[in-house]
């Protein structure tokens, strides 16, 4: 059961926490060393299944594993991913409009300056 909620667990921190960038530093962490200790993971739990298990379910290839654990452990790494690429569009909208008004600006003032040169010459 406890193989079952924590997938659930991690996408609910995903969703509620996804606007706050530490958090989601912290939130790959354990799925990712799920992922990447599968295959110990595995073997242990394949050695001691009667400890917590009436079946064993854990065989050689890891297909239950990949599937109950890796599987949905993946999928939240791509939804850290997904919202990764959200904050980075973001960050390059706001640069792009911070960089055209600094131009803008740039502009005006060479126009002003051109300006008041200009008229003194005038007069």
């Amino acid at each position: 059961m406890l193989c079952l909620m924590l997938p659930v667990v991690f996408m609910l921190c995903l969703v509620l926490l996804c606007g706050v960038a530490f958090a989601r530093v912290h939130t790959r962490g354990p799925p990712g060393a799920a992922v990447f200790f599968g295959e110990r993971i595995n073997g242990l739990a394949g050695d001691h299944w009667e400890a917590f298990a009436g079946q064993d379910y854990f065989d050689s290839h890891g297909i239950f594993y990949s599937i109950v654990v890796s599987g949905p452990a993946v999928f939240n790494l791509f939804a850290v991913l997904i919202f990764y690429l959200l904050e980075v569009t973001n960050l390059m909208v706001v640069v792009k409009k911070k960089q055209l008004l600094h131009n803008a600006k740039a502009r005006a003032k060479a126009e002003a300056a051109a300006g008041d040169g200009s008229s003194k010459k005038q007069q």
